[in-house]
């Protein structure tokens, strides 16, 4: 990968911070999509049984 590629694939933090208008708008879009949208806070181990259960009750 070339060294513009690697910077282009950077994010900040900031780029990742979201005004509630923006998500606002982000989520529609998805939703027109026929996507859904869900929330998942925190980092998982997907092998502990507590978080598995955690995400399969946030698919539902």
């Amino acid at each position: 990968m070339s060294e513009s590629n690697k910077q282009s694939d950077r994010r900040t933090c900031q780029d990742k911070i979201k005004t509630l208008e923006e998500m606002t708008v982000l989520a529609e879009s998805l939703r027109q999509q026929g996507e859904k949208i869900a929330l998942a806070h925190g980092v998982f181990d997907l092998l502990h049984f507590g978080h598995v259960r955690h995400l399969d009750e946030a698919r539902r």
